[in-house]
């Protein structure tokens, strides 16, 4: 096996490259040693691959272009750069001169940026900062702000003094905040509505007072078209879901209901049954009663008798008279009914056991 050994490694086999293809793929020592571990050598177009290669082409690139359809001379010829590009591909070699990757360069445009200030701004490395940056950093630290909100306000566009000095929300300002401008977004966005006459979102006194006759209030008509997106004319016209609670006399009966012992709870769920408000409050709770069984003293009389309830009633379900039931007392463990049960029980387990014998001997 040394010999194949040393014939492999003169081909550029290495030893545990030949172990691997003797021992798990199978292969017969002389073809373990002399296969070339360059696949591509066996392809038929393998001379058109170190054409594309001596083209400045990557085998890989010539590969996929071979999947994608094109001939193996169109593969191996034509350079990459003539391949199609990217409609931002001179912005991508903008960037590239800059110092900016691809990848950062696509997180940006994905974060909002244009394509120029994507491909422009320079990456600000931190060694690089000038005495002045520094000092405003020292200052932001002063001022309770950390160097990352310092750099991405920076980064956003801010002078160095604002950035330094202008004080960082905490949570619950930055929430308000949020809230504040998504308010001022919806109130801009509902006058942009509300200015277009074509708009059948549009909210008048005239309409309001429509809503008024119809007993609809301001703040429901406005949440109907502004948050549900109803039309005004539903919003003004359609009447609210009449609903027990808006009924006259519901809070009288409610506490009617307290008075005599039945809960809110009850009261309610009474209404949705389709009583009515009189009958929901008044009518008393029925106590739950025990449930008796007719057989109750042949159960008594089982337990008495040391049978237990499931075995007394797995007894009737079987067709037993309640008294045989009870009174009969529960075989032991190994109890037979009577001799002739054990008898054929003993006859079977001897059958059981020759033919077990029978089987072990074939």
């Amino acid at each position: 096996m040394e010999e194949w050994i040393k014939l492999a490694e003169k081909n550029g086999i290495n030893r545990k490259l030949f172990h691997r293809r003797v021992k798990r793929q199978s292969w017969p020592p002389e073809k373990a040693a002399t296969m070339p571990t360059n696949r591509h050598s066996n392809r038929p177009d393998y001379q058109f691959i170190l054409a594309a290669e001596s083209n400045g082409i990557p085998k890989k690139q010539y590969i996929k272009r071979i999947i994608q359809g094109w001939s193996p001379a169109a593969a191996s010829t034509i350079p990459t750069d003539r391949v199609k590009r990217r409609p931002d591909y001179k912005y991508i070699v903008m960037a590239e001169k800059n110092g900016i990757s691809k990848k950062l360069y696509n997180r940006r445009l994905g974060q909002g940026w244009s394509k120029r200030d994507a491909a422009a701004r320079k990456v600000i490395n931190p060694s690089e900062i000038t005495r002045e940056d520094k000092e405003w950093i020292e200052l932001a630290r002063k001022n309770g702000i950390n160097y990352y909100t310092y750099w991405s306000r920076v980064d956003n566009g801010w002078s160095p003094e604002e950035a330094a000095t202008k004080p960082a929300l905490k949570d619950g300002q930055a929430i308000r905040k949020a809230q504040e401008v998504l308010s001022e977004k919806r109130r801009n966005l509902y006058d942009k509505l509300n200015s277009d006459p074509e708009n059948l979102f549009e909210l008048t006194p005239e309409l309001f007072k429509v809503a008024e006759k119809n007993g609809l209030k301001k703040v429901t008509v406005k949440s109907r078209v502004q948050k549900q997106g109803w039309t005004v004319q539903e919003a003004v016209s359609t009447p609210l879901q009449e609903t027990n609670a808006s009924k006259d006399g519901y809070k009288e009966f409610v506490n009617l209901a307290l008075r005599n012992g039945i809960s809110r709870e009850i009261f309610k769920a009474r209404l949705r049954y389709g009583w009515d408000f009189h009958k929901a409050a008044t009518e008393p709770i029925r106590k739950k009663q025990p449930r008796t069984r007719p057989d109750k003293e042949w159960i008594d009389l089982a337990v008495n008798n040391g049978i237990n309830y499931y075995t007394y009633w797995s007894r009737v379900d079987r067709g037993w008279t309640p008294k045989e039931a009870a009174t009969i007392p529960a075989l032991e463990k190994g109890q037979f009914l009577n001799e002739e049960r054990e008898e054929n029980s003993k006859k079977a387990y001897k059958n059981f056991r020759m033919l077990s014998r029978k089987g072990k001997s074939s």
